[in-house]
């Protein structure tokens, strides 16, 4: 089965992301109305998805999961006026949800252009417990933002300020502008558009998580970098272009990148609570995808251009022989299945036996005679097991449709 899940000429899409909770798939994209042929990842950018009730026979309409605010939208090139999202990370839990994990940037051009984010202002303090979102005015006065959305002002006192929805801040009753966008204040287009805040959120990666029972509606983005933030990691730390897995007792994994390499982080709710696996050793760095699978064996592999397992959960990584630099795998049984991408013999599925031996992991074989397909698939490829077939998300070399296979 081949069919077309997104089709907009005017849109450049730049990541997919795929689930399956068994008899609901959700196929979602990230796309870009800007710098259409450009390959540039920066402009305004929507998350959109698409859910099939039948095991991808037929798929609804086109869900709008979420969109950046922004104060411009418009395909020209210089344009920055735009939060943006990045790399999707889509699971399925063991109470069937659906949760995405995206990576968000506040209006500015993320990792592309560093020296216009905030490296010296913290995104976060410790208070009450816990780590709270910190925002600034223009004189760099902090403020605390408290997980009921109130306003404290650096020395603890409330004010009037609150941050409700997806960074929009109020005074009182009175909308003053979104703590995610720069500029002054100003006049919105039609709901479409807004205006920077007195107050805003430093310029930096934010790791963000959505879930649905359905698919079809979706919670607001939550902040939950407070979880998983580590100062080493500098003001840029994004979702992997590959795919994260849920353990047999329900764990989810999702792995993350920077320009120091790779790491995952983890929540055992369901999605709720994230904490942080130490950093993967010998791990590529932020432009290369990087896929998690447990192993029948319950270990961890991490498959990227270099691979590494850990055999305590994602607590510790060792160096794994890289066999295939995959940019996307998912395990079925004892069988590895892998997207690769060759300048040499294009880009194919792999299938590859896991070699285990008194229960403990010995490598993958491939088999170089097993590829299911051929094609031109984007390096934004996305697995899934649907229906006891395999499901094949891609974007086409022209980054504009979104393409749905089964085998």
């Amino acid at each position: 089965m081949h069919r077309i899940i997104f089709d907009k000429s005017e849109y450049r899409y730049s990541s997919a992301a795929l689930a399956s909770n068994g008899g609901t798939v959700v196929a979602a994209a990230v796309r870009c109305s800007q710098n259409i042929d450009k390959g540039i990842t920066w402009g305004y950018s929507e998350i959109v998805a698409k859910v099939s009730a039948d095991g991808g026979e037929t798929f609804g309409n086109e869900i709008k999961i979420a969109a950046p605010p922004a104060r411009k939208i418009t395909a020209e090139e210089g344009n920055m006026k735009s939060a943006f999202f990045l790399n999707p990370v889509l699971l399925s839990n063991k109470s069937g949800e659906f949760v995405m994990v995206v990576t968000f940037y506040p209006e500015s051009m993320g990792s592309e252009e560093d020296k216009l984010l905030d490296k010296r202002k913290a995104a976060y303090t410790y208070f009450d417990g816990k780590n709270m979102p910190i925002i600034y005015d223009r004189d760099g006065n902090y403020y605390i933002i408290c997980d009921d959305g109130k306003v404290l002002d650096s020395a603890k006192n409330a004010t009037d300020y609150t941050v409700r929805g997806f960074g929009e801040l109020y005074s009182g009753e009175e909308y003053i502008g979104n703590i995610y966008l720069n500029g002054a204040m100003g006049k919105s287009d039609g709901h479409k558009t807004t205006f920077g805040a007195p107050l805003k959120a430093p310029k930096r990666s934010y790791i963000m998580m959505l879930k649905s029972a359905d698919g079809v509606s979706w919670s607001e983005p939550r902040d939950i970098t407070q979880f998983i933030q580590n100062e080493a990691d500098g003001v840029c730390i994004e979702t992997s272009r590959g795919s994260g897995d849920v353990s047999e007792s329900g764990r989810l994994f999702v792995p993350l990148t920077n320009d120091k390499g790779a790491t995952c982080i983890y929540s055992l709710d369901g999605g709720e609570i994230w904490s942080r696996n130490q950093r993967m050793p010998y791990m590529p760095m932020k432009d290369d995808g990087v896929s998690i699978v447990q192993l029948p064996t319950g270990e961890l592999l991490a498959l990227g251009r270099k691979w590494c397992i850990s055999h305590d959960k994602g607590i510790t990584w060792i160096k794994d022989k890289a066999k295939a630099a995959p940019s996307d795998a998912i395990l079925d049984g004892e069988k590895l299945l892998a997207v690769i991408d060759s300048p040499k013999t294009g880009t194919h599925l792999l299938i590859g036996d896991v070699k285990i031996k008194g229960n403990k992991y010995k490598g993958v074989k491939f088999d170089k005679s097993s590829t299911a397909s051929t094609g031109d698939f984007f390096p934004s490829t996305a697995l899934a097991r649907v229906n006891g077939g395999l499901a094949v998300l891609n974007i086409d070399p022209y980054n504009q449709q979104v393409v749905f296979n089964i085998f």
